[in-house]
């Protein structure tokens, strides 16, 4: 079913894979996909031991970010169970292994809740353990502002307020500036795009 050999490897040891043909004469197909809001094909459904959908993947994707999908779907099943470790190291596995796939940043936030929530600590901490001061170092792709490498970075979020932070600063560069990703008006001079 699929060629490479990494992708059968993951499938067949972590995955009890169904699949079902959209030419299906019973009319399997159209319950299913009527059930599960599947629109149209390839559609991957990471759906966990009751049932729920954990993870969607639609349509074709490069084989990085094929695989990096298949994992972060693993990896937010885990989360969905209260497996914290397991659901941490999974993320981080998707950021190590796939770091230039689209996934990659998602995977890092969720490293990062992760790790807080299982923790069961009421605060974020400050040591880079938890959500409030998640440090790592960016490619400047993964989030969106074109592809620079050099970047490094610290997101700082605040899961009560539900605000994203993050100092950036370019290798060789005057000191990091304070700046809201999706808040234009919060940027400084330097980096405006």
């Amino acid at each position: 079913m699929y060629p490479d050999e990494r992708v059968v490897r993951l499938v067949t040891s972590e995955f009890l894979p169904i699949r079902v043909h959209v030419r299906d004469p019973d009319g399997l197909y159209a319950r299913v996909s009527e059930r599960l809001n599947v629109h149209w094909t390839p559609t991957i459904l990471i759906l966990d031991q009751d049932g729920a959908e954990r993870h969607r993947i639609e349509g074709f994707l490069p084989l990085d970010d094929f695989l990096a999908h298949l994992k972060l779907g693993l990896a937010k099943t885990a989360f969905q169970r209260s497996a914290f470790e397991d659901a941490e190291r999974r993320f981080r596995e998707v950021v190590a292994e796939h770091s230039q796939s689209e996934p990659a940043p998602e995977a890092l936030y969720w490293a990062g809740v992760s790790r807080y929530k299982g923790k069961n600590d009421e605060r974020p901490g400050r040591d880079g353990s938890g959500l409030h001061d998640a440090v790592c170092r960016l490619r400047l792709g993964q989030e969106g502002f074109g592809v620079a490498s050099g970047l490094t970075g610290r997101v700082t979020v605040d899961p009560i307020a539900g605000t994203r932070w993050a100092d950036w600063r370019i290798e060789g560069t005057s000191p990091p500036s304070m700046m809201a990703p999706d808040r234009p008006d919060h940027q400084s001079a330097s980096n405006r795009h």
